[in-house]
């Protein structure tokens, strides 16, 4: 596969060589830390939307505009993570290289939860660019390993100077990643026929990977406020199935699932999809997927 990629390099995004590092800019904190992998030692990318902000409705501030006009490369997931960052890619950065991860050779590509999705149908915006894909697309390390290699591809084309410092670190990020699975796998088999609830649908790629039962989730993918009809659906869910532990979420709080586990025997945790208690930077992928089997575990077992 690492041959593969990196003997197509010299034919895409074709561009001519920057005598500095490019300015790379990247959406949110998890494809910013796979960036800054292979990166290292090089330079530092930009992240536009702060892990501690929901990047579904994020409006960029006048320095992340500016980092945009400003920028080389733009890694980013796709607009149905962040819609406000596709009408500024097209206003703002008509020089740059754009690189849509959500369209990369390889990528696995989930569809939402249809059933919610419908309900709340006034959130699922078929007429805006979002697509039939979920966007959390990092939540699968196999993700991850694609895009790792295809941004080496970019970075080796446009900064030939530093093709070897970027061949080098996405081979070693590749095999960190490759182990994070195996572990990741051995852990979360305790729990694979759980059932379980989620404040958003955002988690079916890390399901899927890692064999797990399907969550319920309370919002949909855009983890827009769920009505009174969905809320009560949750309270039925929570007496007639196993599923006994609901997720909160680091960017959203607590305070619709402590109402929903009220008066039951339910628990709860809180899970950190975005990477907002770790620090920015190329540590914080791996951390962001270990934390999430393990408040997996730790609730459910």
């Amino acid at each position: 596969m690492r041959t593969t990629f990196f003997a197509i390099a010299a034919t895409l995004f074709a561009v001519s060589a920057h005598a500095n590092p490019p300015n790379v800019v990247t959406d949110v904190a998890p494809i910013h830390s796979l960036v800054a992998q292979v990166m290292k030692g090089v330079a530092e990318p930009i992240l536009l939307v702060p892990a501690k902000t929901s990047p579904h409705g994020h409006s960029l501030k006048v320095s992340q505009a500016r980092a945009l006009t400003e920028a080389d490369i733009i890694f980013w997931v796709g607009e149905g993570l962040t819609p406000s960052i596709k009408k500024a890619i097209n206003s703002l950065a008509e020089n740059a290289t754009a690189v849509k991860l959500m369209d990369a050779t390889g990528i696995t590509l989930l569809g939402y939860d249809e059933s919610i999705e419908k309900e709340d149908h006034e959130h699922h915006h078929h007429g805006d660019g979002h697509g039939s894909h979920d966007p959390h697309i990092w939540l699968d390390p196999e993700n991850a390993r694609v895009i790792v290699m295809a941004v080496a591809e970019v970075l080796v084309t446009q900064d030939p100077d530093n093709a070897e410092r970027y061949r080098a670190n996405a081979i070693a990020a590749d095999d960190a990643l490759n182990q994070l699975i195996k572990e990741t796998t051995a852990r979360t088999a305790e729990i694979r026929d759980h059932r379980y609830i989620v404040y958003h649908d955002g988690y079916r790629y890390f399901e899927e990977r890692f064999n797990l039962g399907r969550a319920i989730p309370i919002a949909n993918s855009h983890a827009a406020n769920p009505g009174a009809k969905r809320l009560a659906e949750i309270r039925e869910a929570l007496t007639q199935t196993r599923a006994n532990c609901v997720f909160a979420e680091k960017q959203f709080g607590t305070r619709t699932v402590d109402s929903l586990i009220r008066g039951t025997d339910a628990v709860t945790a809180e899970l950190d999809p975005m990477g907002q208690g770790f620090e920015t930077g190329p540590a914080l992928y791996a951390a962001l997927i270990r934390d999430l089997s393990k408040t997996m575990v730790g609730c459910l077992r």
